[in-house]
């Protein structure tokens, strides 16, 4: 047969108690500071005063800063910084990390919904063919559970160019029509210099036509760019990219149609793709710290082959305000829409 235990409140007097203990604690309650004095303990908790009893959650909140190891920002700072998630298989075959752009307006006329990191959402990819970096990174910035259906764009050996880019928009516009729409909740268009090199309306064009194609909404890099720069306040940034001189002053003007100046601009110059291909994690970092300039609002690191995923929280700490790059802003771009 299961035990019954009953607890009673220490302030509730019992009626099988000895009367001396009922009186003694009587007593307490009427008289703490007479208690106090007698017995050098200290009142109840319910007959201390509030000051008395905010000085002990005071104590308490500076106990828990006390413990917060050296160098670990406070929660309010974390949520502002990029931090990596875990790594686990349900992130897909990419690693995995976790961070948060402010979410901007989903386009007029399509569903949107908040930033829900327990949501997964599943991408329909299209990249450069050479592109071995978006894939993998996409999917670490996206919730756990995440996938991506990627296609691969043909093209030459060099880097996009006002000339070549007619082509590889309509191979990306054929291509696009093998996707099962019925899988995916949204595409990202993950090539930032085919958004932005043919200007505004150039990019609107081409998520336009993808959306025809695909009958789902359509999240290009370039556009992904703007939008995070402008959520985030930045009027005045700096800027690393692969991209030779002609594409360089593409992007430039590209940000400058959405009120963003670019104070200065530094390339790796990459020649061709087998060149923007070695292009490490390490030698972005050591490329972009440079950057980080007091007088900017930001940092954004172009092109969805650079590696960015490992780098982007170290540095963001580093200089106290947002670093951005082309596949963190087009996985935070396509969170906000519903399937």
């Amino acid at each position: 047969m299961p035990v019954r235990v009953v607890r009673t409140c220490a302030h509730r007097p019992r009626d099988d108690q000895p009367a001396a203990i009922r009186d003694r604690r009587h007593r307490a309650r009427r008289h703490p500071a007479r208690h106090e004095r007698r017995t050098g303990r200290g009142a109840p908790v319910l007959q201390r005063s509030p000051a008395q009893r905010g000085g002990r959650r005071r104590q308490l909140r500076g106990g828990a800063r006390a413990l917060r190891p050296a160098g670990r920002p406070g929660p309010d700072r974390a949520l502002r910084l990029l931090q990596p998630a875990r790594h686990g298989p349900e992130h897909g075959a990419g690693p995995a990390a976790g961070g948060r752009v402010a979410a901007t307006p989903a386009p007029a006329g399509q569903n949107r919904r908040r930033l829900n990191m327990a949501t997964p959402l599943n991408v329909g990819l299209m990249v450069p063919a050479n592109n071995t970096t978006m894939e993998g990174e996409m999917l670490g910035w996206l919730p756990p559970g995440s996938t991506c259906r990627t296609l691969r764009v043909p093209r030459g050996n060099g880097l996009l160019t006002a000339e070549t880019l007619p082509a590889y928009k309509a191979a990306a516009v054929e291509l696009a029509a093998r996707f099962d729409r019925d899988t995916l909740d949204v595409i990202a268009y993950g090539c930032t210099a085919a958004g932005f090199i043919l200007g505004p309306e150039g990019d609107a064009g081409i998520a336009a036509d993808l959306a025809r194609v695909t009958g789902k909404p359509v999240v290009t890099t370039a556009s992904a760019m703007v939008h995070a720069l402008q959520q985030a306040g930045a009027r005045r940034i700096n800027v690393l990219t692969p991209y030779l001189d002609d594409v360089n002053e593409r992007i430039r003007r590209f940000l400058a149609a959405g009120g963003i100046d670019v104070e200065r601009l530094d390339s790796f110059l990459a020649p061709d793709v087998q060149a923007l291909g070695r292009i490490t994690a390490e030698q972005v970092r050591a490329r972009a710290e440079p950057l980080l300039e007091p007088d900017v609002d930001a940092l954004f690191i172009a092109c969805s082959q650079l590696p960015t995923l490992s780098v982007i929280a170290p540095l963001a700490e580093r200089f106290g305000k947002p670093v951005l790059s082309s596949i963190q802003v087009t996985a935070q771009r396509a969170m906000q829409y519903v399937p």
